[in-house]
């Protein structure tokens, strides 16, 4: 018995640090310390090791009232971290008109045609009025991009698109509409691991809708080129937060895509200084987007003064990521 309370004694310890660093995350002062950038990716996991420690004590029933106090509150403390119970309602806003969007990173498809067909049929189940699209690409023998996006324009009815990769790739970001797209602005645009991010310009009716699809450096770890060094991670984590200040700075309405960044971290503080995360807005923000590790990577973020009338997540992507779908007021 005094085994099992030293061990939850320095479990609660490690816990109340975690949560103390954690803090720090999100401070432009530690943005170049990697283990303090890494560590929000992990509070799902660290949620559930809490609630596990919290039953341990109830069913030990250990005389311990100060630590069952500490891991209630720890429990609460990362729940509410990434809980909104009182979300936005988008029919408080007196806009009349609606966009759907939806926002997915496919995976290159895992270079399977089926995975396609997938993807396809989902969005023609969704039916939005946009599709962001990160890590699409050839996904069959096509002479060129320019072909590709064609075809699959066609499969899901929508006449308006751009898939421009940088020269030399064949994959990037693509986006699919049924309004025109007026004009195309590249904010960076990367060879390797289809790292860019694009702001369209959309006309909507009588209306203009500027709509950001991005897919920020991930960590490459999985990579042969790259190892699972702390300069590898540090390199990662540093031309993420360059890139979401670039992004920044073209004021887009509403800004999607796969962030690679969990709630907590610096470009998350950044995006939601200007912007509404809607996951979080509309109150499942503990639902994770990413189908392998139990974390928050793939976002849809909107200006205040838009309205938010629905949003969900669909699991049925043929992807290592889940599809994000929201209806916008405007």
């Amino acid at each position: 018995m005094k085994l099992i309370n030293s061990i939850v004694t320095i479990c609660a310890a490690l816990l109340v640090l975690y949560l103390i660093l954690n803090a720090f995350a999100s401070m432009d002062a530690f943005e170049s310390v990697v283990l303090l950038q890494l560590l929000p990716s992990f509070d799902l996991l660290v949620c559930f090791f809490v609630l596990v420690m919290l039953i341990v004590l109830i069913a030990a029933r250990l005389k311990r009232l100060g630590l069952l106090i500490v891991f209630f509150l720890l429990t609460a403390q990362l729940l509410l971290r990434h809980s909104n119970f009182s979300f936005t309602n988008g029919d408080r806003h007196s806009q009349k008109e609606t966009l759907k969007v939806l926002s997915l990173n496919v995976g290159q498809f895992s270079n399977d045609t089926a995975n396609v067909q997938k993807c396809v049929s989902l969005i023609l189940k969704e039916n939005p009025d946009i599709v962001c699209l990160q890590e699409f690409g050839l996904y069959y023998k096509w002479p060129d991009t320019k072909s590709v996006a064609n075809d699959f324009a066609q499969k899901i009815e929508m006449e308006y698109h751009d898939f421009s990769p940088k020269q030399g790739n064949i994959f990037g970001t693509a986006i699919f509409s049924k309004h025109q797209i007026i004009s195309v602005d590249r904010v960076f645009q990367l060879l390797s691991h289809t790292n860019e991010a694009k702001v369209y310009t959309i006309k909507v009716i009588d209306d203009t809708v500027s709509i950001a699809n991005v897919h920020l450096q991930s960590y490459n770890l999985l990579s042969e080129k790259y190892s699972w060094s702390i300069s590898t991670i540090e390199e990662a984590i540093s031309l993420r937060s360059r890139q979401t200040k670039l992004l920044l700075a073209y004021g887009a309405d509403v800004i999607v895509g796969d962030f690679n960044a969990s709630p907590g971290t610096i470009v998350h503080r950044m995006l939601c200084d200007e912007f509404m995360d809607v996951q979080f807005e509309y109150g499942n923000a503990l639902n994770p987007t990413h189908k392998v590790f139990p974390t928050r990577l793939d976002y849809i973020f909107m200006r205040d003064d838009k309205g938010l009338r629905s949003f969900h997540i669909s699991e049925e992507p043929p992807s290592d990521h889940k599809g994000l779908v929201a209806t916008i007021h405007f």
